[in-house]
């Protein structure tokens, strides 16, 4: 099946009717040029796709503007956002992951973390910083869910493999491994202690 993506370079267009126009049902992938200054408020709602890449220039997104994508997975934001309206994904109930500088981790994870956490059962935000090249994860909700399971282990690490590329390929960041970073964020790499043991210890 040949996925479907959604480029805007710039901003010379009504960005709401552009993207609902009809000739973009069923997107897979949105695509934000470094010419769109702000993604307008609702610009993208109730649109279908799982991936959003933000470029590098974007500097606002306004409230509502990706309001109930309910396919939606995989975010990458931009170093470059100053303003991010702590609406713009509310109701975005498949949201997963959430990659964005440094800068702006703890802006979302203050300002959006209970929000997302209370409409999705795992998300986390994936912190990067391109002068160093290092990434860091938190995770906003799922633990426990992702440590018990196996499947949600190997989904998770499927959907991080996307991020990875794309950190890659739009940001220029070489040997991330967001895999060992999810390993440590969610202690599988430690052995579980039984509680017994832990009496013992004491």
């Amino acid at each position: 099946m040949i996925e479907r993506i959604l480029k805007i370079e710039n901003n010379d267009c009504d960005l709401y009717r552009y993207a609902h126009s009809g000739y973009y049902d069923n997107v897979h992938t949105i695509e934000i040029g470094s010419g769109v200054k702000t993604v307008t408020a609702r610009a993208f709602s109730g649109m279908g796709e799982s991936n959003l890449f933000i470029s590098e220039g974007v500097e606002r997104i306004e409230e509502y503007a990706f309001k109930r994508n309910l396919n939606l997975e995989n975010v990458v934001l931009p170093e470059s956002l100053v303003s991010l309206d702590p609406y713009a994904f509310s109701g975005c109930a498949s949201l997963k992951m959430i990659a964005c500088s440094e800068k702006i981790a703890e802006e979302i994870l203050q300002r959006m973390g209970k929000r997302i956490a209370k409409e999705n059962p795992v998300v986390m935000v994936i912190s990067y910083n391109t002068q160093t090249n290092n990434t860091s994860m938190r995770l906003i909700r799922g633990q426990d869910h992702i440590k018990n399971s196996r499947p949600a282990i190997e989904d998770t690490k499927s959907l991080l493999m996307k991020i990875q590329d794309e950190l890659v390929q739009r940001k220029g960041m070489q040997g991330v491994d967001l895999c060992q970073d999810f390993e440590n964020a969610v202690c599988l790499n430690k052995p579980r202690v039984a509680k017994k043991d832990l009496a013992a210890a004491r």
